[in-house]
């Protein structure tokens, strides 16, 4: 008798455009190493075909999905269920599908909590500072107050009208109010950044290739003992992590970020964790060696 065939599982992410294959290679890696039969693929989805790839899922039983710009918010109506903290901040990074419902939740949380538990004494009750008012900074706000008791939050962005409907939202839905926007002038900056504890970069300022980029061109704007988060996804130091690093500063990394947040979702989709030390030198090893 012929053995059986061995047929993998299938995860995806979906985004539109394309827009990096790292998902693809950490996840890949980690079926590897645990020697799963699983294979993630990357789907480009236009916006106008997104509710089509939703029931794709259920139809080719896709185990689930690692959402991506632009779908995060528009992904919740074609769900049938969304975990509690992604409801609350109306944004979804992934989707398991079990039996024939699709559930959505936000693993950014997860993410940031990990690598933010290290610091929470020295975070509780300080002065932070945001740069960008986007999704993720809204996720970033939402896992701040409901876990380490900011003192007050500067919220700093070009746009300032967007940055208002954030803080909106801070205000309204999780019952902060000592948060205020600033705009992204860097005597603005340089003043209201002094006394924050902890600095983040939640914008792509940094990002390849562009990655001379930084929040701010004053070098002196750090202060010491803040702590330095760049969200950015950089295989090397930004140039924000480079100038923190000078200063003598604690950093964080786009990329420790990324794999805390992956880790969560390659859990939610077969119970397993992430093998994370070694799926980190595995792809800075390949990135180097590339180079």
């Amino acid at each position: 008798m012929p053995e059986e065939p061995i047929f993998n599982i299938i995860t995806g992410t979906i985004s539109h455009p394309f827009i990096t294959n790292i998902y693809d290679f950490i996840f890949n890696s980690s079926y590897r190493l645990l020697n799963l039969h699983y294979t993630h693929i990357h789907f480009d989805v236009h916006p106008r075909n997104l509710e089509i790839a939703l029931k794709g899922i259920g139809a080719l039983n896709i185990q689930g999905i690692n959402v991506l710009p632009p779908h995060n918010e528009n992904v919740i109506k074609y769900l049938d269920e969304v975990n509690g903290e992604a409801s609350t901040i109306n944004l979804v990074n992934t989707v398991v599908n079990e039996g024939d419902r699709l559930i959505g939740y936000n693993t950014h949380i997860f993410g940031l909590n990990e690598i933010l538990r290290p610091f929470k004494d020295e975070i509780a009750e300080k002065q932070i500072s945001i740069f960008g008012a986007g999704n993720l900074s809204k996720t970033l706000l939402y896992t701040l107050i409901k876990n380490y008791r900011p003192k007050n939050i500067n919220l700093f962005n070009r746009d300032l009208q967007r940055a208002e409907q954030l803080i909106k939202f801070v205000k309204e839905e999780l019952n902060f109010n000592t948060i205020k926007a600033f705009p992204f002038i860097d005597e603005e900056i340089i003043k209201y950044n002094e006394k924050s504890k902890l600095v983040i970069n939640a914008t792509p300022i940094g990002s390849p290739p562009k990655i001379n980029d930084s929040i701010i061109e004053n070098v002196n704007f750090l202060k010491e003992g803040q702590i330095v988060f760049d969200m950015v996804l950089s295989m090397n130091d930004t140039k924000l992590i480079g100038l923190a690093k000078q200063h003598n500063l604690k950093t964080i990394t786009g990329l420790d970020f990324l794999l805390y947040h992956t880790s969560k979702t390659f859990e939610l989709w077969v119970n397993k964790e992430i093998p994370i030390n070694e799926v980190k030198k595995i792809v800075l090893d390949v990135y180097h060696n590339e180079k």
